[in-house]
């Protein structure tokens, strides 16, 4: 005569020399001991998208990187435009003092 049980391992048979048989493993057991799957791999068209992806992003930080520069050029020519005028300003009264100094105004 063959006994059948259940566990949280699954069903059972003890045959009449006393051996357990599993005939039918649980749910849960399964679930517990089913071996990790492996992601899929990825496709050559995933991993080009991923790539061009990466590129798209360098991208948009270089550009962000050469509007910064850009705008540290203009403020470099801004101030270079206000030195020349200076300059300029300066240059004038000189020349203007060289005039009253010619004119015997000083």
């Amino acid at each position: 005569m063959t006994n059948i049980y259940e566990n949280d391992i699954g069903k059972w048979i003890i045959t009449e020399g006393g051996s357990h048989i599993l005939i039918e493993s649980s749910q849960d057991w399964l679930d517990k001991h089913r071996p990790e799957e492996e992601p899929p791999s990825k496709s050559p068209l995933d991993i080009i998208g991923e790539q061009l992806v990466e590129k798209d992003i360098r991208i948009m930080e270089l550009e962000a990187q050469n509007d910064d520069m850009g705008q540290q050029i203009v403020e470099k020519d801004i101030q270079i435009l206000q030195l020349e005028s200076r300059q300029s300003d300066i240059g004038q009264q000189i020349v203007d003092l060289d005039i009253r100094l010619m004119e015997g105004g000083l």
